[in-house]
């Protein structure tokens, strides 16, 4: 029996639900078109005809077919699903995967979001998600976690003396191979802990017992607070975007400028004062007083450290010392 007031209220929520997180990540015109394709026959019929309630009509409809032709329709025409990103690779002759642009992840995965400049700067800011998303911030509290779990190792804490040391990398692959699956379940157990640190900390508690490390976990956040491990992950975050990614964009326009004034220096011009005409001088050497102020102002920033603070908030050190 077919259900279409049941199946329109269904993937009409769901599409005012993306709609809101995509206005919030700035992504507007996304938003407004996502899931359109639903309301066609082609997808509304067989989700009326196949309305269940409880999971996806597609399913039933592929245990009645053995294929979903709504489905198949619907990765062809939506971009924010990873399925319509595959192509015949030359090579091998083979339909593979291809890179799924970012503003396409980030109309399904909020995780990514920074902020409105995920909308018309995507392109110029996309590096920053791997930064200041929500996503990168789990990844930098994991890694926290867990540099603090091997430091405690290595002092040595009488209960971790039996921790075999070549297992250490084993822990940072945690964090290294960090990959968005890994902060939605994260973002899973929070829903239980509702706790967004918390919920890390049980995450590493899983990771923990596949390594064979469950007599262990217990020291995972051993002595610490919440603001702890922010007050560590941030200021981490910062440090590594101005290393990897501000520094090496400003060497790249500090050359370009240099090279401008190189190609210039001969070209005279008047400069100005106070909006007035002035004495004359060159191009070229006017772009140098720019690119000067930019080296200088670069190598002052290699020397910025960015501080942080543990035991911090609640008990203080006294919560570490005492325990």
């Amino acid at each position: 029996m077919a259900h279409p007031l049941g199946h329109f209220k269904t993937i009409t929520k769901h599409r005012h639900k993306v709609i809101r997180n995509c206005f919030k990540a700035g992504i507007f015109w996304q938003g407004l078109r996502h899931d359109l394709s639903k309301y066609s026959p082609t997808e509304f019929i067989p989700g009326a005809k196949f309305y269940l309630g409880t999971r996806s009509p597609n399913e039933k409809e592929r245990e009645v077919y053995g294929y979903s032709m709504a489905w198949m329709h619907h990765k062809g025409r939506n971009k924010h699903h990873y399925e319509y990103w595959t192509d015949i690779n030359l090579k091998t002759k083979k339909v593979e995967p291809v890179e799924m642009p970012k503003r396409y992840l980030a109309e399904m995965e909020t995780l990514n979001a920074i902020s409105p400049i995920d909308g018309r700067y995507r392109r110029q800011a996309e590096k920053l998600a791997d930064y200041f998303s929500e996503a990168a911030l789990i990844k930098y509290r994991v890694k926290v976690e867990v540099e603090y779990f091997i430091a405690l190792c290595r002092l040595p804490l009488p209960q971790l003396n039996d921790v075999d040391p070549n297992t250490f990398e084993t822990m940072r692959n945690i964090y290294r191979n960090f990959s968005l699956e890994d902060a939605k379940e994260v973002k899973e157990i929070e829903k239980t802990t509702n706790h967004d640190v918390k919920a890390v900390e049980y995450f590493l508690k899983r990771h923990f017992d596949a390594l064979g490390l469950s007599k262990h976990k217990e020291f995972i956040h051993f002595g610490l607070t919440s603001q702890d491990i922010n007050n560590t992950s941030v200021p981490m975050s910062l440090k590594d975007c101005h290393n990897e990614v501000l520094l090496p964009m400003l060497k790249e326009v500090t050359d370009i400028l240099a090279s401008k004034a190189e190609e210039w220096r001969q070209i005279p011009m008047l400069a100005h004062t106070h909006g007035q005409p002035a004495s004359p001088t060159l191009l070229g050497k006017e772009m140098q007083v720019f690119v000067y102020r930019l080296r200088n102002n670069s190598r002052l920033s290699h020397n910025y450290r960015i501080w942080h603070n543990l035991f911090f908030m609640a008990f203080g050190a006294n919560n570490f010392v005492s325990a």
